[in-house]
């Protein structure tokens, strides 16, 4: 049967029940099987091969009896992580019970014996799924501390000889710890630190093992590299599995909003090459809280990327819920996390690696790539992204594309969401064009034919712009010129400065040179 034939099934009563995508060890193949539980060996260790995703959450597999132990990589001897205080006994959400809209996360009542919790700290279960091709694995998000007595129950289903933790210094060490200590929980620990994206050369992953991502992008980038680097070193074992217990596993737990919106949810990495795909995604929400709002803010950046050229019927929605100051409500930011997760599965169904109609999840990122390589890395991410998405949109205007409501539109929810929509500080537009003509695409870019609907031409979604078009976007989004006054900022643009009464602000009045000519607001 071919990858990809029939769609992914679920269904039947019972956990663990109905239909799911099986790989048979040979490159390229499939096979459509019932999810199989794992079988105990002699020796109490169990099978060769782990669970498929949707058994994560059932009972069964290895439990490693000994003491928990936690041992550090030579990168991480410094670590000295004080142990968590124990959870409180608390029933632990159903896993597989998705959330019957985008905005109405569900909620799970804690048993009798756990402490109530309060209004600003609700018990969220939702879950989604993500099918790229082949790869099919789950993406659960959770808040509250009674979701943390899943993080057990998924350990042991995953039958791990070693988990390997990768993370970073900045994560709040009671993150790893508490993390840790779940992990060790049910086999041996090791933490090792990522340093400038990479993790060291020395740092070995073992057959059987799995890798554990802690952290933002670079981390998730990483443990990915690390997780697929042991899929080289360890031979083929019995039954076409690699080595001795297996190849290694992936699962992310992302700590910033944008790795848990977008990057966790990729099998490409920022170069777009193919990475290895996870067997579980979870976002706790609770890691969202050591951040500032301002990282909380400009992580949200893939969420209206995916409302503007994803799905728009979603407008509406997002933009009552944006605030420009970042403080959401978990509520909130779960609803968000799914809408992205579902628009990531829309996308990458047959388009895996991001190269056909999944290019639209790349709209604007080559104008903020630009930007922030000549801003040299002063620009936040966030920022760059609205500014990217700003200058398409003027590129798509002025080449007859996208009606100037449409632009419009992106201004009016790139300001709910609270990004700047203009540079902060002045660039050479020069300069930056010629970044994104010397880029990978030669100056091509995602276009908008009208929101959710991107432009499709003879070398599919990446239409080709050339330096007049990008000097016209980057004129939309030009940084003001600091205290220059309305006068002197009119004589730099060779433009004669319009009379303003008395009493009437300037910024009602509208600039002669932008009172006509295309994409006019």
């Amino acid at each position: 049967m071919r990858c990809g034939a029939v769609p992914s099934v679920r269904g039947g009563a019972g956990a663990g029940a109905g239909w799911t995508w099986t790989t048979t060890g040979r490159p390229g193949r499939c096979c459509l099987s019932a999810p199989r539980r794992r079988p105990m060996g002699r020796d109490g260790r169990g099978a060769r091969w782990g669970p498929s995703a949707h058994d994560l959450g059932m009972p069964g597999g290895r439990r490693w009896t000994g003491k928990p132990t936690v041992t550090s990589s030579p990168a991480s001897t410094d670590m000295n992580v004080i142990p968590a205080p124990p959870p409180f006994s608390a029933s632990p959400a159903r896993f597989a019970s998705p959330a019957p809209s985008p905005f109405t996360p569900s909620t799970s009542a804690p048993s009798p014996s756990a402490p109530s919790p309060s209004a600003t700290s609700p018990e969220i279960a939702l879950d989604r799924a993500v099918l790229a091709g082949c790869a099919h694995f789950p993406v659960r998000i959770r808040h509250g501390d009674g979701s943390w007595a899943e993080l057990p129950r998924v350990a042991d289903a995953l039958g791990a000889e070693e988990f390997l933790l990768v993370s970073e210094r900045g994560v709040p060490r009671a993150h790893i710890a508490r993390v840790l200590r779940h992990l060790g929980a049910h086999a041996p620990t090791r933490l090792s630190w990522s340093a400038g994206g990479g993790v060291p050369e020395g740092v070995r992953v073992a057959p059987g093992s799995v890798v554990v991502a802690l952290g933002g992008t670079r981390v998730i980038e990483a443990a990915a590299d690390l997780a697929g680097r042991g899929h080289g070193d360890s031979g083929h074992g019995e039954n076409g599995h690699r080595g001795r217990g297996g190849r290694p596993r992936l699962v992310l737990m992302p700590t910033t909003p944008r790795a848990m919106a977008d990057t966790a949810l990729s099998l490409v990495d920022a170069d777009g090459r193919p990475r290895t795909a996870p067997v579980l995604v979870r976002a706790q929400l609770e890691f969202l809280r050591t951040l500032p709002s301002t990282k909380v803010r400009d992580g949200l950046a893939p969420l209206v990327r995916n409302v503007l050229a994803v799905r728009p019927g979603s407008y509406d929605s997002v933009a009552a819920r944006l605030r420009p100051g970042g403080d959401h409500d978990p509520g909130v930011l779960a609803s968000f996390l799914v809408l992205c997760a579902e628009c990531r599965a829309t996308a990458v169904c047959y388009d895996p690696f991001e190269q056909g109609p999944a290019r639209a999840l790349s709209y604007g990122r080559t104008v903020a790539d630009a930007l922030r390589a000549e801003a040299g890395g002063t620009l936040p991410a966030g920022a760059a992204a609205a500014l990217g998405m700003l200058v398409a949109a003027r590129v798509a205007v002025e080449a007859g594309l996208l009606d100037p409501a449409a632009e419009r539109a992106h201004r009016d929810l790139i300001a709910r969401w609270g990004a700047p929509l203009r540079l902060p500080v002045p660039l050479s537009a020069e300069r930056v064009v010629e970044r994104v003509i010397a880029g990978p695409g030669g100056g091509a870019m995602v276009l908008l034919d009208d929101l959710g609907r991107p432009h499709m031409g003879r070398d599919g979604m990446l239409t080709a712009t050339g330096r007049p078009l990008l000097r016209a976007g980057l004129a939309a989004v030009a940084a003001a010129v600091p205290s220059a006054g309305h006068a002197e900022a009119a004589r730099l643009s060779g433009v004669r400065a319009p009379a303003v009464p008395v009493g009437v602000p300037p910024t009602v009045m509208r600039h002669p040179a932008r009172a006509s000519g295309p994409g006019r607001p």
